[in-house]
């Protein structure tokens, strides 16, 4: 399952459109989304214990950060127009 295309990642289509398969659904394959993706196909799995298969297959994986924040106290101040 986690070589195929998570549901709710956008992928262009030969008309250069975007478009995804259940946008209702995660873009990305993490623990959870993995487990639910399981579960709809009808194999009952735990977060726990898919995470527990993917170290025992040498698989790593990484908590995606889609935006960070500075640690800066001045940040806000450095933006445009300051």
């Amino acid at each position: 399952m986690v070589k195929q295309t998570p549901p709710g990642r956008l992928e262009v289509q030969p008309s250069n459109e975007m478009w995804a398969e259940d946008e209702s659904k995660s873009s990305e394959w993490t623990l959870d989304a993995l487990s639910a993706a399981a579960r709809d196909l009808g194999i009952e799995v735990s977060r726990s214990q898919v995470r527990r298969i993917l170290l025992a297959e040498g698989a790593r994986w990484r908590r995606t950060r889609s935006w960070t924040r500075s640690r800066d106290a001045d940040f806000e101040r450095k933006g445009p127009g300051w």
